[in-house]
């Protein structure tokens, strides 16, 4: 322990040392822009904003936080979580905040990062007291608002000369707003939040759920009072398991990383705060008593459909949507018409080891309405107006080995099921997912791991991933997955099987620079179009079966330099092909961005020249306002597309920030198609924010 004594003055020295402002905690907003620009996969961000806040009014102590609390930061990697634990394992508590530089694999950007969320228990006051992250957070609230708008007037817009009719009912802008507040000593907390996409009327209209803007939530929510861990009424979302029953609000599917699905995690009852139309409308309650917990929870939510009716006089619906834009009248028209009720509970066991989670879900869905289906419609869809779901989850870490899994059970009989581990073994993580969902499974708020998003049915698959860094400066990860569907889908005739398959090498050079190279392959069979199969060409399609398969490859190079402490570039280059039949398509496109900061300013200008069609389209993460680049942007033109973004920080309060783009088309004098051509072959957009803090 004599080292331990060195490390101890040293780090009282290094707190002398450094400036004060290093030491004072960053706001919020300041410390989840840091989290988003370190991340570069597909985020749930809403989501991740509620569980970095949990931890930024609680920082997790790192010397009694559980492997699981902190992968759900989505800071950390696997690696470092071990490595972690390991020095803890080896050397005892942590003394001091900066005993982390001691750790492998921990870099000073991580540190930066992950410091307004974790704290740990100074041993010795007298030396640290400088350096004390408990930290007294008040009240916090923000006020979110976001205009974005085509500089051009779409088709839609226009009056039509053959209806004498403007198809769009609403101006081309598109607005959200958004009021967050809570309380962290009393437990209290509310919010309100509204949207309006392009082409959407702002007006009052109870009968289609238009009150002023075309969706809007709110809530009130009460926490940690006695027995009482969350109650909220109004708008609410809820995830447990992974996702096969309740989505838990993180995408969990293929992404970046080759070990996604361990971040997967229990987020239970959470304020629904999204600009999207997913979600719950009712009351939820969590309550808790030792190493039990139980959530109870009822809807009455007003979803879209267009209702029918028979010669009878019965009324049904072929189909409900639970998202979409309201645009023209008939879009309108469907608008909130059918009713759904939801009534459930899951009770979660987790012993105070904190290694160990299991549950249990059940969930009745009732619609007033009943869905009929037609001759054309997919034999295992969802028939009828009521259908329970139970389920059954568990999560277990044992040493570095983390098991976990869900199965479920609808009425129709049909079954569902995912199993996995993931194993870290020194400089080596390895994960393993196994699903089999049955095509008469029905669950309609799951969105567990998949090929196919948001449809946990008519799947089986396999996943093996892995990551391995032999050294600090190189990092090599791969997976493969190959799935097959038991019955036809919407867009594949037969019964059928794909594969898909991904490497990526990242290497850092020195400090301020990375490379990586990625290849990524995926074979899935298509239908033949029409066209083709009257051609007859034995040897080249299977005329019984109408489709063949079709095969994909993307070549990505990535090149990120960081010249000094405020200007930073990133240059990126794709290139896709894609077979089908005798044809072949090809496509590349080079991205080019550099990023200034300036005291409270910073600008990001990026250029990006695509080649490419909507066989080959490329995908590149375009630089915006916080929470609206959830996605990367999709190129699917030969053109140009010039940008820039500016961000100014006019005080630990204030966040002001401005997009604005365009994207130029060779070869064409239109942009779109239907209601949203332009007809001439520029189109420009601007987006402006504004986030204030109190």
């Amino acid at each position: 322990m004599v080292w331990k004594w060195l490390l101890l003055g040293f780090c009282g020295l290094l707190a002398m040392h450094i400036p004060t402002y290093a030491l004072d905690k960053l706001d919020f907003i300041t410390a989840l822009d840091k989290v988003y620009d370190a991340t570069t996969e597909d985020i749930a961000y809403d989501a991740l904003t509620d569980t970095l806040w949990q931890a930024y009014q609680q920082p997790l102590d790192l010397n009694t936080a559980t492997p699981l609390e902190l992968s759900d930061l989505y800071i950390l990697s696997p690696q470092q979580i071990d490595s972690l634990f390991a020095h803890l394992a080896k050397n005892g508590p942590l003394i001091s905040i900066y005993e982390l530089q001691a750790i492998p694999h921990f870099d000073a950007r991580t540190i930066a990062t992950l410091r307004p969320f974790i704290s740990v228990e100074e041993i010795y006051p007298h030396y640290a007291a400088g350096a004390s992250s408990q930290v007294i957070v008040p009240p916090y609230g923000t006020c979110l608002m976001r205009w974005d708008r085509v500089l051009a007037t779409p088709k839609g817009y226009v009056k039509n000369p053959k209806t004498n009719n403007i198809p769009y009912q609403g101006t081309p802008d598109k607005l959200v707003m958004r009021l967050k507040w809570k309380h962290p000593t009393n437990g209290w907390g509310w919010g309100l939040a509204g949207r309006k996409y392009p082409g959407e009327q702002m007006t009052w209209d109870p009968n289609t759920a238009r009150y002023i803007f075309d969706v809007t939530s709110g809530y009130v929510s009460l926490e940690k009072k006695g027995c009482l861990k969350q109650m909220i009424v109004g708008n609410y979302q809820i995830g447990y398991g992974q996702g096969l029953l309740l989505h838990t609000g993180f995408g969990s599917n293929k992404s970046g990383e080759a070990i996604p699905i361990i971040r997967t995690s229990n987020t239970g009852l959470k304020p629904h705060q999204a600009f999207y139309n997913y979600g719950f409308t009712g009351i939820g309650t969590t309550l808790y008593w030792k190493e039990w917990e139980q959530s109870c929870y009822y809807a009455y939510n007003d979803i879209d459909g267009k209702v029918e009716e028979e010669a009878g006089g019965n009324r049904y619906i072929k189909s409900v949507q639970r998202s979409g834009s309201h645009r023209t009248i008939a879009e309108i028209n469907k608008k909130a018409q059918v009713n759904e009720q939801l009534i459930g509970t899951t009770v979660v066991y987790k012993p105070q080891s904190n290694d160990l989670e299991i549950g249990i879900t059940n969930l009745y869905t009732w619609y007033a309405i009943p869905i009929t289906n037609s001759r054309k419609d997919l034999a295992y869809k969802f028939e009828g107006n009521k259908n329970w779901n139970v389920g059954f989850f568990y999560r277990y870490l044992w040493h570095n080995f983390h098991f976990f899994g869900e199965g479920g059970l609808s009425k129709s009989g049909g079954k569902a099921g995912l199993v996995g581990a993931i194993a870290s073994i020194a400089y080596l993580d390895v994960s393993l997912v196994l699903r089999h969902y049955q095509p008469h499974f029905h669950s309609f708020y799951g969105e567990a791991f998949s090929e196919r998003s948001g449809n946990n049915q008519n799947e089986k698959g396999i996943y093996v991933g892995m990551a391995i860094q032999p050294i600090k400066q190189l990092k090599f990860s791969a997976y493969y997955d190959y799935f097959y569907f038991p019955e036809p889908t919407a867009t594949i005739a037969i019964p059928a099987a794909g594969y898909d398959w991904r490497a990526r090498i990242s290497y850092q050079l020195s400090k301020n620079i990375i490379g990586i190279l990625q290849y990524k392959e995926k074979e899935k069979c298509r239908n033949i179009p029409k066209k083709l199969l009257k051609k007859q060409v034995p040897h080249l399609i299977d005329i019984t079966h109408k489709v063949a398969p079709a095969q994909r490859r993307t070549y990505k190079l990535q090149y990120r330099h960081k010249f000094t402490r405020r200007f930073s570039m990133a240059s990126e280059l794709q290139v896709a092909t894609y077979h089908f039949l005798q044809a072949l398509w090809y496509g590349y496109g080079i991205g080019q961005k550099g990023t200034y900061t300036y005291n409270k300013i910073a600008i990001t200008v990026q250029v990006v020249w695509c080649n490419a069609d909507t066989m080959t389209a490329l995908y590149m993460y375009e630089k915006g306002p916080l929470y609206s680049e959830s996605r990367p942007n999709m190129y699917n033109k030969k053109g140009i597309k010039p940008g820039i973004a500016i961000c100014y920080k006019a005080s630990a309060h204030w966040r002001l920030e401005g997009k604005y783009s365009c994207m130029y088309v060779l070869n064409a004098d239109q942009r779109g198609s239907g209601n949203e051509m332009i007809m001439h072959n520029v189109k420009h957009e601007l987006r402006l924010q504004c986030i204030y803090t109190f």
